[in-house]
């Protein structure tokens, strides 16, 4: 669909100069020559100029207004009246005497204004609406369904059409008062309804805004409210606009508003128009068009610019490959995290019947990719095994190596090590035979992911199975990708998969013990994800849990409990209280009480972990382990022996059956040891001591210092007996 964006033609036959008649006269001519045809006309108010035309008769006015706007559609091809689109602007009501402030309606404006909550007042609704005749006549003429019945609707009102919705804005319902710039509101209320009702009639598809005004003349309140109902509808979207009769655009406000300048040529007046193009497979794309002062329209190379550049990125022109909309619009949300929608909006996509077989096998390996993230790792692997026979036919080194990667990443989520490993050599071994052709960073970005990948799979496949082999493997290749990640970190390409792999490579450091490296390694990915999703972004509570966590082992409480507070503040923001991960959060503080000694706050804190997590994730779960482990911590503090061993022995039956080579087993081990402190016991103390020796030696290897402090406490007992 392709439309014309006007704005602001202040349509005065009496007093308009020469300039903008000229300018006016030129518009057929220029459409014309340049081939400029659309399929809908969108007209963002004032069709007049309210104070200089006071005097002139409504209904001409009206009338005149409407036929130019009518020889503006047709000029661009569009004849029928249902394909002009329209708003109303702040010179198309009736202020009354806002002259006098102890006026009547001046008095009505305030009360409507004071009262506001989003809402206005029934009594002020009704006001409000009344002083539209103006712009009623205008649409009546239009014959204008969207506005019909006027003072009955919603102040807002939309229309949905098969790849977008429109959403037609008054945001003039409460113009009228001195100074008003920067405080109006618009009656969010009804926004909300409306949107609502275009998300449950025509879920997912792009919003485009009429509104005649930006952003910047509402209430700094009134904007961060609009800006949370349109984010809570997780669609992109366009706020095409007016009013300054400037051609200005602001991608500030999390979604693109573009503003287009006036339809007359003044002093300090920008004339201007877009055309604009939305497709439901290549996305947006805007030309800018200026006034000259000779009278003349031209392309604005830079205005275009500009203005594509304020689009979302979900909505950006891509003329190389034909994804729908969808897609782009999965792939937005599987950016933010959010991969639910990713997969929902992917499926949706891969329903158009005219997609290239190879863009749908693209869009594939994506979709099994984001199953991963969700855990549905078998659906993951019975999407992407028949795309390797395609991108090997086809000769496409890239997407073949991605997708073994991506089997990789589904076996190791399925602890089938084996499987894995195959998989991720697979990858490696043709990112390393195509090394000297992939110059682009996108390449070399794939290529490196591999690598902390395998890092990755290779740490996580240590702490299950005895061998020092397999920390060794993970730091070689962590620090094959680390040099990568640390010099494109701020790449807007890098940005995100160097997030995650500085956290992955933090939570490597901290399983070694080495928690300053590790702090410093999640606070560069919190940097990151802190910068392109916002300090409260759910993802963020992870890595300030992690750090809080890191901090209680160096015994920097104050810290940590500055981090672990920060956490649970996200997570409660988030409506995730309750999630694993908040809960984990959760039991950072109570360890952090028990390293102050507050051992009955603690306690309470534990006893209620206990029970929702054995309500959530069952008795055997490695959560449940750890509340165990950190109640028989609180009871050994207190040299409660008997008791601390009967919780560590519980923590360490479900964590030698789920995590046998994890650091935290050897942790519930060594205290298992301590309990036993009285003569007759030596026999049980090495038992346990030898089992954890056991473990160092294969993971950490002989020469750590948790190996050697265990050999010592080993032959101490020893010479003791």
């Amino acid at each position: 669909m392709k439309w014309l964006h006007i704005s602001d033609i202040h349509y005065d036959q009496i007093n308009d100069g020469i300039q903008t008649l000229l300018l006016r006269d030129d518009f057929e001519r220029y459409v014309k020559k340049n081939n400029i045809k659309v399929d809908e006309v969108f007209f963002t108010g004032d069709f007049r100029h309210a104070r200089n035309q006071r005097d002139q008769n409504i209904d001409e006015v009206a009338k005149n207004a409407v036929d130019f706007l009518r020889h503006i559609a047709n000029s661009v091809g569009v004849t029928d009246d249902s394909h002009i689109h329209i708003v109303p602007g702040n010179h198309d009501l009736d202020c009354g005497n806002m002259d006098d402030p102890n006026s009547e309606d001046a008095k009505k404006l305030t009360d409507s204004i004071r009262n506001y909550n989003g809402n206005f007042l029934a009594s002020s609704n009704a006001y409000l609406k009344s002083r539209f005749s103006f712009f009623e006549k205008c649409a009546a003429l239009l014959n204008n369904q969207i506005w019909a019945h006027f003072n009955e609707g919603l102040i807002h009102r939309y229309q949905n059409y098969i790849d977008y919705s429109i959403i037609y804005l008054n945001s003039s319902i409460a113009c009228g008062q001195k100074g008003e710039r920067g405080n109006l509101v618009i009656g969010t209320v009804d926004l909300h309804k409306a949107l609502s009702k275009v998300k449950e009639l025509n879920k997912g598809k792009p919003f485009i805004f009429l509104a005649h005004h930006p952003m910047e003349v509402f209430s700094i309140s009134e904007i961060t409210v609009i800006k949370d109902i349109i984010n809570k509808f997780e669609v992109p979207a366009l706020w095409l606009c007016g009013d300054f009769h400037d051609m200005l655009e602001n991608n500030t406000y999390e979604l693109a508003q573009i503003t287009t300048g006036c339809f007359k040529k003044e002093p300090n007046i920008e004339a201007g128009f877009y055309i604009g193009e939305i497709s439901s497979t290549k996305g947006v794309r805007l030309s800018a068009f200026l006034g000259t002062k000779r009278g003349r329209w031209e392309y604005s190379e830079s205005y275009s610019e500009f203005s594509n550049a304020a689009l979302p990125k979900s909505l950006r022109w891509n003329d190389e490959d034909e994804y729908p909309i969808d897609y782009i619009s999965a792939e937005h949300f599987a950016n933010e995290g959010d991969y639910a929608k990713a997969i929902e909006w992917c499926n949706n996509a891969l329903l158009n019947k005219n997609l290239d077989i190879l863009i749908a096998c693209k869009m594939k390996l994506s979709l099994g990719y984001w199953h991963i993230w969700q855990d549905e790792n078998l659906k993951a692997i019975e999407i992407l095994v028949p795309l390797l026979d395609i991108f090997r036919k086809n000769k496409d080194a890239r997407n073949l190596a991605l997708c073994y990667n991506y089997l990789g990443l589904a076996h190791e989520e399925m602890k089938e090590w084996p499987k894995a490993e195959y998989n991720y050599i697979q990858a490696k071994n043709i990112y390393e035979k195509n090394a000297n052709t992939y110059t682009s960073l996108v390449l070399q970005l794939e290529t490196n992911q591999c690598y902390a990948n395998m890092g990755l799979m290779y740490f996580r496949w240590g702490q299950s199975v005895p061998s020092h082999d397999y920390f060794g493997n993970a730091k070689l290749y962590f620090e094959k990708a680390l040099l990568f990640f640390e010099e494109n970190e701020n790449d807007i390409e890098c940005r995100a998969k160097a997030a995650i792999f500085f956290n992955n490579y933090a939570l490597f450091c901290d399983m070694q013990k080495s928690y300053i490296l590790a702090i410093n390694y999640y606070k560069k990915a919190l940097a990151i994800k802190s910068r392109t999703l916002g300090q409260w972004h759910r993802s963020t509570a992870r890595i300030y849990a992690n750090i809080a966590l890191a901090y209680a082992n160096l015994n920097d409480i104050h810290n940590a409990y500055k981090t672990c507070e920060t956490a649970r503040r996200i997570y409660i923001e988030n409506n995730e209280s309750h999630s694993r991960d908040a809960l984990r959060n959760l039991g950072t503080f109570a360890a952090i009480k028990i390293k102050e000694q507050k051992y009955s706050e603690a306690l309470e804190l534990m006893d209620e972990l206990l029970t929702i997590r054995v309500e959530k994730f069952g008795e055997n779960d490695t959560d449940v382990a750890q509340t165990l482990h950190n109640i028989g911590k609180v009871y050994l503090e207190q040299q409660k022996n008997k008791i601390a061993r009967e919780f560590f022995e519980r923590a360490y039956k479900i964590r030698n059956e789920k995590i046998p080579t994890h650091r935290y087993t050897v942790d519930t081990i060594i205290l298992i040891s301590k309990t036993y402190i009285n003569k007759g016991e030596e026999d049980e103390k090495l038992s346990w001591l030898n089992k954890a020796l056991d473990i160092q030696k294969s993971t950490f290897g002989k020469n750590h210092p948790d190996t050697m402090l265990t050999l010592k406490l080993i032959a101490e007992i020893n010479n003791d007996s």
